[in-house]
């Protein structure tokens, strides 16, 4: 199912970022995950589009997990600029290798 692999950080706790995913509006999904925080501190910082973004979130968070935050399904920690700018390329990369060979007519 195409949608939306995002990267959002808890700007009350840098370096904390949440891969998610959606099949709908992004501005919708971050509006809900602000609902649980008293000071809306949830930011989107990347937005990724995919044709299957189940298997993109499943994937790259496999590649993430040792950046993950115990007992944390989805929040990760990445504490610099540089690290940020590294996951983006991973991010992207993955999800243009998996959407290639989603999309492969020799399949």
């Amino acid at each position: 199912e195409r949608g939306i692999i995002y990267i959002n950080e808890d700007t009350d706790k840098p370096g904390h970022l949440k891969i998610g995913l959606t099949t709908g509006k992004c501005e919708k999904r971050l509006s809900q995950l602000n609902c649980g925080s008293s000071t809306n501190s949830i930011v989107n910082l990347k937005i990724f589009e995919t044709d299957d973004v189940f298997r993109a979130e499943t994937v790259i968070h496999r590649i993430m997990k040792p950046y993950r935050i115990v007992n944390q399904k989805e929040w990760f920690y990445i504490p610099d600029a540089s690290l940020k700018e590294r996951l983006y390329t991973v991010v992207s990369n993955t999800i243009e290798f998996l959407d290639l060979f989603e999309n492969d007519p020799l399949k």
